[in-house]
């Protein structure tokens, strides 16, 4: 009886949506709900969004931490953020969820030694200066940031499952 009320309700209001949120197809109407996104994916498209735009925004940091054994820095920095731009609109659009959430983890993995480098050249930094506070402070960011890769990339998966 509950449920014949529910789909009375959908069909009333003509958004699909019942009360609990979900619709027919098990997506809420923010696409979090049961199949969606989930909050985790959607913050990982925030992640991808910003820092898209701010490879090409502001590419220079990006190039600096690029691998030397990489030609054309800057190309691969304006690559990459695009990428991340593609994987963000991809995870946004569920038809595309599931190639989008493959490619977000691609992504993640093919920017792991990019990170190795950072925590690299900041090392090398605070052994120049070994009682700068702020250096220091920078490698523990750094290599606090190398396991935050592994919540995105499950992140990813999670958001580019396929519907139950």
């Amino acid at each position: 009886m509950v449920r014949e009320l529910e789909e009375i309700d959908r069909a009333a209001d003509g958004s699909g949506i019942g009360k609990d949120g979900i619709g027919k197809d098990g997506i809420g109407k923010d696409g979090i709900g049961k199949d969606g996104i989930g909050k985790d994916g959607l913050a990982l498209v925030g992640i991808f969004l910003v820092s898209g735009i701010m490879h090409v925004v502001r590419p220079r940091p990006y190039e600096a931490i690029v691998p030397r054994m990489l030609p054309a820095r800057r190309a691969v920095v304006y690559i990459s953020g695009a990428a991340e731009v593609a994987c963000a609109a991809g995870l946004l659009i569920p038809r595309s969820r599931r190639v989008a959430g493959l490619a977000s983890v691609a992504l993640l993995v093919s920017v792991f030694p990019a990170n190795i480098t950072m925590v690299g050249q900041a090392k090398r930094r605070l052994d120049r200066d070994p009682g700068d506070p702020r250096r220091r402070a920078y490698l523990a960011a750094t290599v606090a940031r190398l396991p935050m890769q592994w919540p995105m990339i499950r992140a990813a998966l999670r958001a580019g499952r396929p519907p139950r």
